[in-house]
């Protein structure tokens, strides 16, 4: 070889490798299952993961956190997307990796088929198709714990709308699976007229017109169609938890109602004066908040994801049970 052809391709070896550096920080690639068991440290940080449910295969995003120590049992957090939303936008929008590396938990993020999930009455086709997407969840839930040795213990759920609506609906079918649950401008689209006990957290517009948080032409007490308004779902909550003497402090738009409860529970329920149907505090690409429109922009009131964490942090698992 030629002195000047070793050179270009010298060159080109060093233009070639800031670009493999960055595909493969971008954890597209599955871990090697022949080269021993992997670590956090060899792993990328966030991986697709593909199993069979229901006869059908299914996938999830699953986000360890940075320098997961041997041995510990992090928690797990399962965030569920909201409908015509996808796991990567839910990934990206509300901010969830990060804070699960600077507290060392454990964040998965399933798809729902058609992006969207079988909550009872909403949405989209997923109420004709039947599908089992409780099964699913639990399914995500124990794949998730296996591959990073997650506390089963220490589950938590939550959802935005339509990914609310499922959390909910989880926890009416699936008892005891959770330590706490939330809910981002969701209600319950599926029969529980007794929801089993939770630590349960809220958070709503006050202007949210897609699900109401009161009565209103938009919500509907039982039937095909039926969307309870929000409080209604706080209130059955509020009785499963047999909570009592609720308090509601103020700071500007923001109001946080929280009550006495039976001991290892409570619910708390956070409204925004103002608000649409919205994630507040969520990052969201132009594009998205076009689809939106101007009503449902996220609210820099607070940070929904700093408190569902804050909330579930402070709630493990009750030591003599429930």
């Amino acid at each position: 070889m030629r002195p000047r052809d070793a050179s270009v391709i010298d060159l080109l070896v060093v233009l070639a490798l800031p670009v493999l550096l960055v595909l493969s920080a971008c954890g597209g690639s599955q871990p090697d299952r022949t080269a021993g068991p992997a670590t956090s440290a060899t792993l990328p940080a966030t991986e697709r993961q593909t199993i069979t449910w229901d006869g059908q295969s299914r996938t999830y995003l699953l986000h360890r956190p940075a320098g997961q120590a041997p041995g510990r049992r992090p928690p797990l957090v399962i965030v569920l997307h909201g409908a015509s939303v996808t796991a990567e936008q839910t990934e990206r929008y509300y901010r969830w990796d990060p804070l699960a590396d600077a507290s060392g938990f454990v964040v998965a993020y399933p798809q729902g088929i058609n992006n969207a999930w079988n909550a009872g009455s909403c949405c989209g086709d997923a109420p004709n198709r039947g599908t089992d997407d409780i099964g699913f969840i639990n399914a995500v839930m124990t794949d998730a714990s296996e591959r990073t040795d997650a506390d089963p213990s220490r589950r938590y759920l939550t959802g935005v709308s339509n990914g609310a609506m499922m959390t909910v609906r989880y926890q009416c079918q699936r008892p005891e699976q959770l330590a706490a649950i939330g809910s981002v401008a969701g209600t319950f689209t599926s029969p529980c007229d007794q929801p089993p006990p939770v630590p349960f957290i809220a958070i709503h517009g006050v202007d949210d017109q897609v699900v109401s948080f009161a009565q209103s032409s938009n919500t509907a007490e039982a039937g095909s169609r039926m969307r309870l308004p929000a409080v209604e779902m706080v209130a059955r909550f509020l009785a499963a938890d047999r909570c009592h003497d609720p308090v509601t402090r103020s700071a500007g738009p923001v109001h946080t109602q929280t009550a006495s409860c039976d001991p290892g529970l409570d619910v708390e329920v956070i409204t925004i004066d103002g608000a649409g149907h919205q994630w507040p505090g969520a990052t969201i690409d132009g594009a998205r908040l076009a689809m939106d429109g101007p009503r449902n922009q996220p609210s820099k009131a607070i940070d929904a994801t700093a408190e569902l964490w804050s909330f579930f942090a402070a709630h493990p698992p009750s030591p003599t049970g429930r």
